[in-house]
């Protein structure tokens, strides 16, 4: 499907400057740079797509007053970055916060009917988790993103799964679909027994843990 309105990114060095996730109206945001759906080019973007739940939807916010979303986005792709031996000028991120537009409605909407096509532009999908035990506790054992907590029961993040399901078929390039957060580690020593927290970035569609950050 055609874009209704041109996908924008922000690109990496934005992202960290900002410190917080990203508004629309912030003005960080740039066209996406993409020759080819199948094949990367050299001069291509290297597009991170976050798919997340709003952690304060009736706030209007994306994230909690503590930044802690972008914080786990900004170690994700510190992760991921060395991992894939890309470029950090050539990464940018797409978030529905900062590239769809948030005050003009109409543009929304069109931002919303352009996601499958973003999609197709997109070289992987993260979805951060929270540091919160259920989630984290899911995510230790997840196989898919519909398994994570807070992610995985809201229909329209379970859309967005399937869509990249679909555009993988459709490009035959089956889509790189990451979750990043804290799992539980159990210890015990002698009579006693602890848990402690590490961070991991996981292949949902799989659920292979890549690397333990």
């Amino acid at each position: 499907r055609e874009e209704q309105t041109p996908m924008v990114v922000v690109p990496y060095a934005k992202w960290q400057e900002m410190g917080h996730f990203p508004r629309s109206s912030d003005g960080v945001t740039r066209p996406a740079i993409k020759s080819n759906t199948r094949h990367q080019g050299a001069d291509d973007d290297w597009v991170v797509f976050v798919s997340h739940r709003w952690w304060q939807p009736s706030e209007g916010l994306p994230d909690d007053e503590e930044d802690s979303k972008y914080k786990i986005v900004c170690r994700a792709l510190q992760t991921l970055i060395p991992l894939y031996d890309v470029n950090p000028d050539k990464v940018v991120i797409w978030c529905d916060f900062a590239c769809i537009d948030q005050d003009d409605r109409n543009l929304q909407i069109k931002g919303i009917a352009s996601l499958i096509s973003y999609a197709a532009r997109s070289d992987l999908v993260l979805t951060p988790v929270q540091s919160e035990p259920e989630a984290m506790a899911a995510y230790s054992t997840a196989n898919h993103p519909a398994d994570l907590v807070n992610y995985g029961e809201r229909a329209w993040c379970r859309l967005e799964t399937y869509m990249f399901m679909c555009v993988g078929e459709i490009l035959m390039k089956p889509p790189l679909f990451f979750g990043f957060g804290q799992v539980p580690i159990r210890h015990c020593f002698g009579l006693g027994c602890g848990v402690t927290y590490r961070w991991q970035l996981r292949k949902l569609t799989s659920g292979d843990t890549l690397l333990d950050a």
